[in-house]
């Protein structure tokens, strides 16, 4: 800066003041950084608590299911199995009487009734039943059901990738229909020579069914055929257990399979060990 004094005269040289002002703490980097790091943190908070109360009403209703099948079993043990016991006793009872023929065939004409009585029981058991979870190991239980319907002219392949990890029983009989359903049209309709069965455990579980037949006609997978309700059921049991079903066709490369489940619904422990760990973190006080 320059000045002049009272007679007028300027100094030509001037004088230098250097100063700085340091910027305001909403304007610094670490600020920035802050609320990049607040940012995904409170996304990770937001998807976790998504994902548990997803995982919470996807427990409900196969623990519901499970309830039910307890309850099944148990009237299977007090129905049928009694019926059954006491139609032993009647038979066991009949040798005190073959020498009195009227009440032999009574107790033969009562042994029809009860053998009758829990035919009947047993029907409603198994109808009620079909679908119960097998402890069979998923891939073992598709190499199974694919042994048992592949043609003599289909080679069959079954890989496995990632750790095996125990299934909840009742999205694991969904993903079994499903894959089930894609193996016997593969067997049944491609034509193919050879079908490949993949399972993957990795963060989901994925399962692809391919062959080398003849591919699906691209309406049908859209709409299904007339009267037949495989691909639709495929669809709607999929939907059930929130995964993602995956149908690619071609006259050459055959029909393409693959079911995604997400982990959260298909293991049995609902979350990684690092989604359990920023989830006690970000709610140390919240009981499971």
């Amino acid at each position: 800066m320059i000045a002049c004094n009272n007679d007028q005269v300027w100094n030509e040289a001037g004088a230098t003041l250097v100063f700085n002002i340091p910027p305001a703490w909403h304007q610094t980097n670490w600020f920035r950084a802050l609320c990049v790091v607040v940012l995904i943190w409170l996304t990770s908070v937001l998807y976790l608590v998504r994902m548990n109360r997803y995982a919470k009403s996807m427990k409900v209703r196969f623990d519901e299911r499970l309830g039910e099948r307890t309850r099944l079993a148990r009237e299977l043990h007090d129905t049928l199995l009694q019926t059954i016991q006491g139609s032993k006793l009647v038979a066991d009872g009949i040798e005190e009487y073959l020498d009195d023929p009227l009440r032999a065939k009574q107790s033969l004409a009562k042994l029809s009734q009860w053998l009758s009585q829990a035919m009947d029981e047993g029907r409603a058991a198994l109808e009620s039943l079909r679908n119960a979870a097998s402890s069979e190991e998923l891939s073992e239980a598709l190499r199974h059901i694919a042994n048992e319907c592949a043609p003599n002219s289909m080679r069959v392949f079954l890989t496995v990738t990632g750790n095996v990890c125990p299934l909840h029983p009742v999205a694991r009989d969904e993903v079994c229909c499903i894959a089930f359903e894609a193996i016997r049209n593969a067997c049944a309709h491609s034509s193919g020579s050879a079908m490949t069965i993949a399972v993957s455990y990795d963060r989901d579980l994925k399962i692809q069914v391919d062959d080398n037949g003849r591919g699906i006609d691209p309406d049908l997978i859209q709409t299904g055929k007339p009267g037949h309700f495989g691909i639709t059921g495929m669809k709607e049991r999929a939907s059930k257990i929130g995964a993602r079903l995956l149908l690619r066709t071609s006259i050459k490369d055959g029909t393409k399979f693959s079911l995604l489940v997400p982990g959260h619904v298909i293991f049995r422990s609902s979350a990684r060990r690092w989604s359990r760990l920023l989830y006690k973190l970000t709610f140390p006080f919240t009981k499971k």
